[in-house]
């Protein structure tokens, strides 16, 4: 909401609270900074609009990167914490995080496999399904499930991680509640009355 007031210094204030509590809290900021920078229609003020979603990208990206690359490691004997929730794409000769992506870049069909699994499809249907896939109503819905898809669907013999009885459906539900009012803003400007009421009674 500070955001969307204009009200950059508030809004300083709250991230820089929500940096201190985990480290992939910084990575959502940063996921909300493209949100911010992509978002579609022209409005009063997107300018600072954009520039504040690229500070939040810049920032949350090196935040998470400093905590998650050297802070962590030094406490954990030189080890990337819950590398183990990603096992299955972490290559024989080990590499930590970034053999992880370039499992995921380097052999997309393999990590396709990894992810057509009867659970997390379930888990994506218990997400999704209550909202009535609303949030991928519009293009701009889809930046709403990359945090989730990264921290919760690439995750290998973990099942904690896709399941809603645990507090990773934050990673989701951040950023899905935020597309639901934005698109039924952009149902209320751009659909029927009719529609627009329809969606939101729905």
């Amino acid at each position: 909401s500070a955001a969307e007031s204009d009200r950059w210094r508030w809004l300083a204030v709250f991230l820089f609270l929500a940096a201190t509590v985990r480290e992939d809290v910084s990575a959502m900021m940063a996921m909300l900074g493209v949100m911010m920078v992509v978002e579609g229609r022209p409005c009063p003020g997107r300018g600072r609009r954009v520039r504040a979603g690229l500070a939040m990208l810049a920032v949350g990206s090196l935040v998470f990167g400093v905590l998650k690359f050297v802070v962590m490691p030094a406490y954990t004997s030189g080890q990337q914490s819950f590398l183990a929730q990603y096992q299955d794409l972490v290559p024989r000769e080990g590499g930590g995080y970034p053999a992880v992506l370039a499992t995921v870049v380097g052999n997309p069909f393999y990590t396709l496999g990894t992810l057509l699994e009867r659970d997390k499809l379930v888990y994506l249907l218990q997400l999704l399904g209550p909202l009535l896939f609303f949030p991928l109503r519009r293009a701009w819905g889809l930046l709403a499930c990359v945090a989730g898809a990264l921290f919760t669907l690439l995750a290998t013999r973990y099942p904690p991680l896709v399941q809603i009885s645990f507090q990773y459906t934050t990673y989701w539900t951040t950023f899905l509640f935020l597309a639901v009012v934005k698109n039924l803003e952009w149902v209320r400007e751009n659909e029927s009355p009719g529609v627009a009421r329809a969606w939101l009674g729905a």
